[in-house]
């Protein structure tokens, strides 16, 4: 069996990190734009003329509800993709200079 180098477990350590955090900041600029819909829609009118209110109304507010519920929900998950994001980069970077040096190494050794 053969032992991989360090460089190349850090390289794929990071990059797993990388992708679980850009998928979850994917998931906070999707929650991050439903909410800002939401309030738009919501200040578009005034009072009882708002097309959220009346959404609302005759949903019993639980669509709305469930709407808002959903995008802090996502915004939250979101926002805890952001350390595995550069965690990622992290582990990359020293794989890249665990690379480096392993190379550098080995063309000295001739």
């Amino acid at each position: 069996m053969k032992q991989q180098s360090t460089s190349a477990l850090l390289l794929y350590k990071g990059e797993k990190f990388y992708n679980v955090g850009s998928t979850m900041a994917k998931i906070l600029g999707i929650s991050a734009a439903l909410l800002f819909l939401i309030l738009l829609i919501g200040f578009m009118g005034w009072g009882v003329y708002s097309p959220l209110y009346i959404l609302s109304v005759h949903s019993g507010y639980a669509f709305v509800d469930f709407l808002i519920g959903l995008s802090y929900l996502g915004l939250s998950v979101g926002l805890l993709g952001v350390p595995f994001y550069f965690i990622g980069l992290h582990f990359m970077g020293l794989g890249q200079i665990a690379y480096n040096t392993e190379s550098l190494c080995e063309n000295h050794k001739g």
